[in-house]
């Protein structure tokens, strides 16, 4: 087990987990093989509704963290490693720069390598993609 953090509580009876998680749930495959996001290797071939994968939710019982349509974070898109601070912007304010954000989670389209925790991408929020 990793040292204690002063971490947020989770919902009700949600312990902390120690350790990194390559998707929101843990290893693909772990603890049984099965599709559990949205991905290209769900073969729906389009958006899904929210909850169809119940065994892909994460520890703390959010669901729809990985597959399925690509997140926008509020942070602009930088090149690791980070110079400083990063502040988070609104897209929805004036409190924006022009340029590209994060997006995480991958989508219906893309290969689960696409829904890793670690993976990120980045695109212009004016920008119109169907994936």
């Amino acid at each position: 087990m990793g040292a204690s953090r002063n971490l947020p509580a989770g919902p009700a009876g949600w312990q902390q987990c120690a350790g990194r998680r390559e998707y929101p749930w843990g290893d693909w495959d772990e603890p049984h093989p099965g599709i559990r996001a949205n991905t290209k290797e769900s073969k729906i071939g389009g958006t899904s509704v929210v909850g169809i994968f119940p065994r892909g939710a994460a520890a703390c019982g959010a669901e729809e963290l990985a597959g399925n349509v690509w997140e926008w974070c509020s942070t602009p898109y930088l090149n690791y490693p980070f110079q400083g601070e990063v502040d988070a912007e609104s897209l929805y304010t004036g409190n924006k720069r022009a340029g590209r954000y994060v997006l995480r989670g991958g989508s219906w389209l893309n290969a689960r390598t696409f829904a890793r925790g670690a993976y990120r991408d980045g695109l212009n929020p004016d920008y119109v993609y169907d994936g």
